[in-house]
């Protein structure tokens, strides 16, 4: 084999290498992934993904600067349920937490406020965190799973202002 061929191999398992393990930093939580699967498809559920590109452009044409205020996001996932689809099917948001600490994510701000609690859980990374925002209001829930650095007790006092729109 000629050394051309051997560097020729040599990048391409290089690439290969690099884009999976990229593609393993942008997966889903295990989490995250078991809600959705939980819901998918229901008529009243949405829920949907923004990467970092389009998270960063939507931040920059919403006039807020939000990375400022709370740090860096790299992606964006939520899912709302209507509180009655998960009562249809014998769940509770108790069994969802449990979940979540499994996952190890670590619960670390709490806010209850007009009738609406927004609970932030930490699961470290090597480089990035995720941030899971589950916000719980009278007839449905919101979870927000957020990949990259943030200050979570400034996400929940954006969230309490209505700034953090998405």
């Amino acid at each position: 084999m000629t050394s051309s061929k051997k560097q020729t191999i040599m990048k391409t398992i290089t690439v290969v290498l690099l884009l999976l393990m990229s593609s393993a930093s942008w997966a889903q939580s295990e989490s995250y992934a078991i809600l959705k699967s939980r819901f998918a498809g229901d008529k009243d559920v949405f829920s949907f993904h923004a990467g970092g590109f389009l998270v960063q452009t939507a931040l920059w044409f919403s006039g807020e600067d939000l990375g400022r205020d709370i740090g860096e996001i790299r992606d964006v996932r939520m899912i709302n349920i209507p509180k009655e689809e998960i009562r249809s099917r014998g769940l509770r948001l108790s069994g969802f937490k449990k979940i979540l600490a499994d996952d190890g994510f670590e619960q670390i701000v709490s806010v209850k406020e007009r009738g609406e609690e927004v609970t932030i859980y930490l699961q470290e990374g090597k480089h990035d965190n995720r941030y899971f925002m589950l916000v719980e209001e009278s007839n449905e829930v919101t979870a927000f799973e957020i990949r990259g650095n943030i200050d979570p007790h400034a996400l929940a006092e954006c969230h309490s202002k209505k700034t953090f729109q998405l």
